[in-house]
């Protein structure tokens, strides 16, 4: 038999190897709870990136973390989600948010809008090319036309007709005098001297008179204008 004192250090040997034993397993329980406590931090963070519009989740990942967190770790999941939750919903105040309105574009004056128009109708007549079966007695027509209303101290200088658009070039005294032209070349209803569209306006002016143009389609059609 062993003496009483070598039995004590036996037992003590033994006490102290099943208290490390035990530390041991302790500190491997501590870790595997604070590794699932993280598995379970980052399948929630993914869990709530996927759903961050969708209420029912949320309130499902609300239930699970009361019931599934303890201690420290319920702070953390709790503040994790929280997070999230917030990020979930600005997303969701950005989606849900009207779209900011087109600043309204600037009404053009007169003159700008004349010179769209004018633009628009050349670059029409521009594109044109000459109908011999129409053009030839169009510019002869257009010209009487012309002469025979051109106020005192007007002039022609230009007339010509394409596939369906004429374009008459004249200057005149004043404003006045123009209009004067206009109405009685283009647009007297008891004579009707032109049977077609008319776009007529004004390109320069000075104390020396005005410049003006005059658009005219064929017999039947109307000017291009364009949509303003």
């Amino acid at each position: 038999m062993l003496p009483s004192r070598q039995w004590m250090l036996f037992g003590a040997a033994i006490a102290a190897a099943a208290a490390a034993y035990g530390f041991h397993r302790a500190e491997r329980q501590r870790e595997v709870h604070e590794l699932e406590r993280r598995q379970e931090v980052e399948a929630l963070r993914q869990e709530l990136s996927a759903l961050k519009t969708d209420q029912a989740a949320r309130a499902r990942l609300a239930a699970r973390l009361a019931s599934s967190a303890s201690g420290n770790g319920r702070e953390t999941m709790a503040a994790v989600a929280d997070a999230e939750l917030d990020q979930g919903a600005d997303a969701e105040s950005e989606l849900s948010a009207e779209p900011a309105a087109e600043p309204a574009t600037p009404e053009m004056d007169d003159e700008e809008m004349k010179a769209v128009v004018l633009a628009s109708v050349h670059s029409v007549f521009d594109a044109e090319a000459r109908d011999t079966a129409w053009s030839t007695g169009a510019d002869r027509q257009l010209v009487q036309v012309v002469k025979a209303q051109l106020p005192k101290g007007s002039s022609l200088d230009r007339a010509e007709c394409r596939t369906s658009l004429c374009k008459v070039e004249t200057h005149h005294a004043n404003v006045a005098e123009f209009q004067a032209f206009v109405n009685g070349a283009f647009m007297d209803r008891k004579q009707q001297p032109w049977n077609g569209g008319i776009y007529a306006a004004v390109t320069e002016q000075s104390d020396q008179g005005v410049v003006a143009v005059s658009y005219l389609a064929k017999e039947g059609q109307s000017v291009p204008l364009p949509d303003i």
